[in-house]
């Protein structure tokens, strides 16, 4: 029911050992005084990541995969829920911060802003993890789920597949203290977070299939023997050599007769 996808590692995976850097974090830590104000923050540095990835000016040139996705991000905000975890840092070295947030975001409310905020629990506790997902999700407690997330907080996402609009994002540090890395790992996740049908057909348009627009007949698929062929007049692409293929060389091209008109 929640296919969990364990993170690999990462470089702010690594526990801080700077007094430098724990000084400043905290200090940023202290600079938002609510969630609210922080993902406000969030999601405009997306939008503004996105744009700069792909211009407004090349709109029309984008995949519709990436433009679906573009439009997607600028119809942010969206209902976001946090839950934090107190972590104990001797015994879960992987993690950055004692204080992490678990954080759920519902997709099918986009253009919603509201931020949540929804406690503190000991990152052992599968009662009051259970209890998050059921009371402000509304999905029914998961024992395996509890366990595996619990045991050692080294998943980074997970979702229903019931629910496919419910995305669950684990950053393994301190959100508050790396605004900047928390909109670069929420980019990426949307980048392979499975997203509803119904989402997708909002904001996805469909590949334009010239073959029926101009009444094409499609390139048959050709064998391995084919692609592989010299070209009977360059001599060129690729050659078989002792059954596997090989890249042309001069030597090739030398003896390979061409005339220009």
């Amino acid at each position: 029911m929640y296919p969990l996808l364990p993170n690999g590692e990462n470089s702010y995976n690594k526990p801080s050992v700077a007094s430098l850097n724990v000084t400043r974090g905290q200090e940023m830590v202290e600079s938002f005084h609510s969630y609210e104000g922080f993902f406000d923050i969030v999601f405009q540095k997306l939008e503004a990541k996105i744009s700069e990835i792909y211009p407004a000016e090349e709109a029309e040139e984008l995949p519709p995969a990436i433009l679906g996705m573009k439009n997607f991000i600028h119809s942010l905000p969206c209902p976001v829920k946090i839950l934090e975890l107190r972590v104990d840092a001797g015994r879960q070295r992987h993690i950055e911060d004692r204080t992490c947030q678990l954080i759920g975001y519902d997709f099918s409310k986009l253009g919603n802003r509201s931020v949540t905020y929804c406690g503190i629990i000991d990152g052992s506790d599968t009662t009051g993890f259970n209890k998050f997902l059921a009371e402000e999700f509304g999905l029914l407690p998961s024992e395996e789920l509890a366990r595996s997330f619990c045991r050692d907080l080294a998943t980074t996402y997970f979702s229903d597949t019931d629910r496919p609009e419910l995305h669950f994002h684990f950053p393994r540090y301190d959100i508050r203290r790396k605004p900047d890395q928390c909109v670069a790992d929420l980019l990426e996740l949307m980048w392979w977070v499975p997203l509803d049908p119904e989402t997708k057909r909002k904001f996805w348009r469909e590949e334009v299939d010239y073959n029926a627009l101009f009444g094409l007949v499609a390139d048959p698929i050709l064998p391995m023997s084919r692609i592989v062929e010299k070209d009977p007049i360059l001599g060129a692409f690729v050659k078989l050599s002792g059954g596997e293929a090989t890249g042309i060389t001069m030597k090739t091209y030398s003896s390979t007769s061409l005339t220009f008109n």
